[in-house]
């Protein structure tokens, strides 16, 4: 994961180093004479919860999403949802090259090239769903599912009263979080 400490393969730690699960982290350490060195990484349990692959590529989402996501994987395209609301896509990722980027409210966020394959993450800004078609979505769900698409970086009201005044720039924060958050890597 992007914001981890890392160190070679675990499975492979010398005697001299000491692995020790402590929460949704593992502690792995050693002495050497006067030093005590030690790592932090996240558990394998939260490793996997937050990793989705097909067999073209993996996705790793940001730890701010443990617990609160579930991901769903369709052949190429890995949808993740809100767990509590599993109608509501927070992003999708899905292999191809159109080159469609979708509109205000279904955006194409990110491309990535992963060898041959062309990965791209789209996510609806429910908060402008909410404003332009309040019966898609209620207002509560789509502030809980926008808190998650932005890492919980806006004050909701404050946005929604900016998108009814008719300045969007505000959504982007969503696209700014998946963008920063998100990674996605060929299973190599």
């Amino acid at each position: 994961m992007a914001d981890e400490l890392d160190i070679p393969d675990t499975t492979k730690l010398t005697d001299s180093w000491t692995k020790t699960s402590v929460g949704d982290y593992d502690r792995i350490q050693r002495q050497s004479s006067n030093t005590i060195d030690i790592v932090w990484q996240y558990s394998d349990k939260v490793t996997a919860s937050l990793s989705a692959q097909t067999d073209s590529y993996r996705v790793t989402l940001p730890y701010s999403w443990h617990n609160e996501v579930s991901t769903s994987v369709d052949d190429s395209t890995i949808t993740v949802t809100d767990k509590d609301r599993p109608n509501y896509s927070l992003c999708t990722f899905k292999v191809s090259s159109d080159t469609n980027a979708g509109d205000i409210g279904n955006s194409l966020i990110e491309r990535y090239q992963i060898g041959d394959t062309p990965v791209q993450l789209w996510a609806t800004r429910w908060a402008f769903v909410t404003v332009t078609a309040p019966s898609s979505i209620s207002a509560e769900d789509a502030e809980d599912v926008t808190e998650l698409q932005t890492g919980d970086t806006v004050d909701y009201e404050s946005l929604i009263s900016q998108i009814q005044s008719g300045d969007y720039s505000g959504l982007f924060t969503t696209d700014e979080f998946l963008k920063a958050h998100i990674t996605v890597s060929s299973l190599s």
